[in-house]
């Protein structure tokens, strides 16, 4: 069984960076996007088996509304 695939949505730099590079250390496969949108497209493609999301983004989808597209997508359920 190949790692696990984590998708990390965070519009703050660090926090992507931080993250990613624990979770890589651990063994885990990482995607990153810098928004929610980007964040909603790449879930669309990569199927992440979690994805970890800061709902307190202000880009043009914020965090609640990437959660509400991706829990709704029939193809990622």
């Amino acid at each position: 069984m190949g790692s696990k695939k984590i998708l990390i949505i965070d519009d703050n730099p660090d926090f992507l960076f931080t993250t990613e590079t624990f979770l890589k250390r651990n063994g885990f496969t990482t995607l990153t996007a810098q928004d929610g949108k980007k964040g909603v497209e790449m879930a669309q493609k990569e199927h992440p088996d979690l994805v970890l999301l800061d709902v307190m983004m202000e880009t043009l989808y914020s965090g609640f509304e990437v959660c509400k597209r991706i829990k709704t997508d029939p193809d990622l359920k």
